[in-house]
């Protein structure tokens, strides 16, 4: 029909498979994402992708010839820095001792999003005598035991519009993500 296709590639869909459990899902996911999943890439006109690494991806594979990389996109006017005296209002909105070092970690609480790394590293930190506090945003199966972990305080679901402040009191951003 000679109409234009186009397809989008989002995350690290080729190397998927080695997250998943046991070898018939591991199988099964290898060739959804290597095989089914290569020939929209192939064949299409052109591809977008989110970020340089999905450009790389689809250019290792040949891929279509056309690729759009497109930024993730940062607010910048919502995710601002705030004055040293804006920050520790916010820490103290939010229930955090002035002399704590705040690590934050925002995303779904999975394997896939690295937090049983998390989990290893705040019990690797809890055996050093550091005051920090490591907020995790977010839910999924994860949460029970990241409430049992320590330095590790798992505060749910954020809505939207206040995640600017928990950005702006973090000392440090973790994102422990395999894909």
């Amino acid at each position: 029909t000679d109409t234009p296709v186009i397809t989008r590639f989002a995350g690290d869909n080729f190397r998927e498979h080695v997250l998943s459990d046991g070898v018939g899902e591991r199988t099964r996911t290898f060739a959804l994402n290597n095989i089914v999943g290569y020939v929209p890439t192939k064949f299409s006109d052109a591809t977008i992708v989110l970020g340089p690494h999905g450009k790389s991806e689809i250019r290792q594979r040949n891929g279509s010839q056309t690729i759009h990389e497109i930024p993730q996109p940062v607010d910048f006017d919502r995710f601002d820095p705030v004055s040293d005296r804006a920050r520790a209002t916010l820490r103290n909105e939010l229930g955090i001792e002035d002399e704590t070092r705040v690590v934050l970690t925002v995303g779904r609480l999975s394997e896939r999003k690295g937090m049983a790394d998390l989990i290893d590293a705040a019990n690797f930190l809890a055996d050093r005598t550091i005051n920090l506090r490591w907020y995790v945003a977010g839910d999924g199966p994860f949460r029970k035991k990241l409430l049992a972990t320590p330095l590790v305080e798992p505060i749910g679901r954020i809505p939207h519009e206040q995640m600017p402040d928990y950005y702006r009191v973090a000392d440090v951003v973790v994102h422990p993500s395999h894909i």
